[in-house]
């Protein structure tokens, strides 16, 4: 089985008059045995990269708000099988059946994208923006990849963005997203102005000198840090400011988003894909104190009892009770931080801590359960 990194640019039209570039990078495992030297990155040749006879299938990935594609790129490696699970997987651990086994033997094609704003891709992240994007990108990846299942996996901000597209994408078309993925996922940007966002600038010192205290992230950004300023060249182009890896140009506008853009409460119940939910106890936005001599909790559709046992905050118990799928899993990862790591340095390093990399395996475990070969069951 092969496997060829590729830079892709998908044109996305959010709105009439509204062009944005969205900037992703592409491995495409194909078991012909054959390597395309001349394959060009803007073109698809769905017939170089034969099934032979499996179930042929993708997973979009999307990062979190201040996070790069790149930082993605273990996750989509491990997913698309460049990176071998260790024997004694979560696949395993998890009771898979031999299906599942044979299923994490079949080739899997694995998509990386910026958001709207991020990185190198165009546009404004506004998350009713980045749903669309997330949708159109989806088709085209789909339909030029030839997929028969295709998954989707996001991360914080990402994630909210990939849940609310994928009721928005099955209620269109029943069965376009087989199996959905949610990581550090509170229900709405909200949930993160004042807890994720404010925790992440109190652990960067260089903001200190703004007066950075225990002030709200709406009232910091609009009074202190993320000020409109005017490019000496261009009195009429606005320097566009950043959070990590997003790009802001209109801190006004931006704000006013936070603040009444759609949450992902109001999806759920749509949401009919098996569906995994993984949250870190340390996540400033989940805030859980578990013994340290306790295992990593995991709960299942016909185990919610022990989610007020364990106190599971009620925003999240709320979210994971009110997804309509039959088959869906809930993670806390004792000790692991929004990135689900011990500590995380930078932004690029999620899930980099080698303690947690089971993580990695428990995700491609779900998805190789739910895009195996088989019937497509449609709620």
């Amino acid at each position: 089985m092969l496997e060829q990194l590729l830079n892709r640019n998908y044109f996305v039209k959010v709105s009439p008059g509204k062009d944005v570039v969205i900037s992703a990078n592409l491995i495409r495992v194909h078991s012909n045995g054959k390597s395309n030297s001349n394959y060009n990155s803007d073109v698809c040749h769905p017939e170089n990269y034969s099934t032979n006879g499996h179930c042929k299938k993708g997973i979009l990935l999307l990062p979190g708000m201040s996070e790069y594609k790149e930082s993605l790129a273990g996750l989509a490696e491990k997913l698309s099988g460049a990176v071998n699970s260790d024997d004694n997987s979560a696949a395993d651990n998890s009771a898979a059946d031999k299906s599942a086994a044979d299923a994490s033997k079949q080739e899997c094609s694995t998509l990386v994208m910026d958001l709207n704003g991020q990185g190198h891709s165009t546009g404004n992240c506004y998350l009713e923006d980045i749903v669309y994007s997330i949708k159109d990108v989806a088709r085209q990846f789909k339909n030029e990849l030839h997929l028969d299942k295709l998954g989707i996996y996001g991360n914080s901000l990402g994630g909210i963005a990939a849940g609310i597209a994928v009721s928005e994408l099955n209620v269109e078309e029943p069965g376009f997203v087989s199996a959905l993925c949610l990581s550090s996922t509170l229900p709405s940007l909200r949930d993160y102005a004042s807890e994720v966002m404010c925790s992440y600038l109190h652990d960067h010192p260089s903001f200190a000198e703004f007066g950075l205290k225990a002030f709200n992230l709406v009232q910091y950004v609009s009074n202190h840090f993320f000020r409109e300023r005017t490019a000496k060249r261009d009195k009429e182009e606005h320097v566009r400011l950043s959070f990590g890896a997003t790009k802001i140009s209109n801190i006004k506008e931006f704000v006013e988003h936070v603040r009444t853009s759609p949450s992902l409460m109001d999806y759920a119940s749509q949401i009919s894909a098996p569906s995994m939910l993984i949250y870190g106890s340390k996540d400033p936005g989940v805030k859980m104190t578990l013994n340290n001599d306790t295992c990593s909790l995991r709960f299942d559709s016909e185990s919610t009892n022990g989610l007020e046992k364990y106190g599971v905050p009620e925003k999240i118990k709320h979210l994971y009770c009110s997804l309509r799928s039959e088959k869906k899993t809930l993670i806390i990862v004792n000790g692991a931080d929004h990135s689900l790591n011990v500590k995380t340095p930078e932004d690029c390093d999620f899930n980099a801590a080698p303690e947690y990399q089971w993580v990695k395996d428990e995700i491609k475990g779900f998805f190789d359960r739910h895009l195996s070969n088989g019937r497509q069951i449609i709620l």
